[in-house]
């Protein structure tokens, strides 16, 4: 399976299994961000209900194929990046 990652414009596809946890997801986006992020330093998001998913928690909890993520950052200490996720829908003519 795979999940979708997303930041800003930016998608990370992941490929993974339903047993993989969160944590695996956030070295994965580590390993293909450009910034030197740690993934103590990142956050995942369930789009549908904004939910924070836990390091050890396995995908299929809250995943099935083809999901989407999303990716925050840390700015500080006790700051995080908002969700910002540009679009890619193509409105139908």
């Amino acid at each position: 399976m795979y999940i979708r990652v997303k930041r800003r414009n930016q998608t990370y596809f992941i490929n993974c299994t339903p047993e993989n946890t969160a944590g695996f997801v956030k070295e994965q986006v580590a390993l293909a961000t450009k910034e030197s992020w740690k993934t103590d330093q990142m956050r995942l998001i369930v789009p549908k209900n904004n939910q924070v998913l836990k390091d050890d928690e396995p995908l299929a909890k809250h995943t099935e194929n083809d999901s989407e993520l999303h990716v925050v950052f840390q700015i500080s200490e006790n700051e995080w990046e908002s969700v910002d996720v540009e679009s890619t829908l193509v409105a139908a003519s």
